[in-house]
């Protein structure tokens, strides 16, 4: 059986149709902690698979170094990656600050998205 297609303006996230959301423009926060504690190949591994999996649907990401498996929590809301190689359970969380005009108001300077991608250590949240 063939799944329906999303409508005009959507896509599939996590299964379901959602509103497009623009991955290219996500500004990036990353924590003291999540850069000191976190090695740097590991950032990197984190910050991509967060990029492209976090969504307004999916706002929050777990990474668990205790557990070895994927999945959906919260009715959606949060995805789990058991990811063992960590020493620190790690949070991706992402914020919407309604446009580009506001959030380039708290920023400080002009900025090409609405969206917020914060990486933190669990301990900093």
């Amino acid at each position: 059986m063939k799944k329906a297609g999303c409508a005009p303006g959507a896509q599939r996230i996590n299964g379901k149709c959602s509103k497009l959301f623009d991955r290219d423009h996500l500004f990036m926060v990353r924590t003291s902690g999540f850069m000191e504690e976190i090695p740097k190949d590991q950032q990197s591994v984190i910050f991509t698979l967060a990029s492209t999996q976090i969504s307004p649907e999916t706002d929050f990401i777990v990474f668990d170094p205790g557990s070895k498996k994927r999945g959906l929590e919260d009715q959606g809301r949060t995805l789990k990656f058991g990811m063992p190689s960590l020493k620190h359970k790690v949070y991706a969380k992402l914020d919407d600050y309604g446009s580009k005009e506001n959030l380039s108001k708290n920023v400080g300077h002009p900025v090409g998205t609405q969206y917020v991608l914060t990486l933190m250590i669990a301990e900093e949240y």
